[in-house]
């Protein structure tokens, strides 16, 4: 019998508050384009690395790994709207996440730093955090990029980020199922 695997990756939620904004702000959008795969709302999240299957035996030395990053608290403006690769053929519609001081940027270099010592690949893409809002098989109407136009200047809000979380990713024919496993907190 095999070693259990589980499907990790490491994220940042946004406040509730500002998930109620995203929600508000992305329903008109869902009607005009419901064909598009849109993130569950209580899934919506910023990824910061995706570790795919880790042995659950890996998983301790993980965690303890992680725990001795030490960053401050800080604050996300959530705003702008875009698309991956870009608008003319859009896989992933976005909303993004600007941080100022830089904090969140010192976070993803620790984190990189970190699992690269436990042998985890350094990513080949830089990082640009972002939320996911919905995936793209076929390309949309072109009124798709309209909207992407009209709402390239939104503003969403802001979030404190006083931790980041280890979470579990469960893939269902209804789509994934996201469960914290530990957080980990700033100073």
């Amino acid at each position: 019998m095999g070693t259990k695997e589980l499907r990790l990756f490491l994220a940042i939620q946004i406040n509730q508050e500002v998930i109620n904004k995203i929600e508000q702000f992305v329903k008109p959008i869902q009607k005009e384009f419901p064909k598009l795969k849109w993130v569950a709302i209580q899934n919506i999240h910023i990824t910061l690395k995706f570790l795919g299957n880790v042995e659950i035996t890996k998983i301790h030395l993980l965690k303890k790994s992680l725990e001795n990053i030490k960053i401050p608290s800080f604050n996300l403006m959530i705003k702008n709207t875009g698309c991956f690769p870009n608008s003319s053929k859009p896989r992933v519609l976005w909303i993004g996440v600007e941080n100022p001081d830089n904090n969140l940027k010192s976070l993803y270099n620790q984190i990189e730093t970190t699992l690269q010592a436990l042998n985890y690949p350094k990513e080949s893409k830089p990082f640009e955090p972002h939320l996911t809002l919905a995936r793209i098989k076929d390309n949309p109407h072109k009124s798709f990029s309209d909207i992407i136009t009209r709402h390239q200047s939104v503003y969403l809000g802001e979030s404190t980020v006083n931790h980041f979380d280890l979470m579990e990713s469960t893939l269902t024919p209804k789509g994934a199922i996201y469960k914290t496993l530990f957080q980990f907190q700033l100073v």
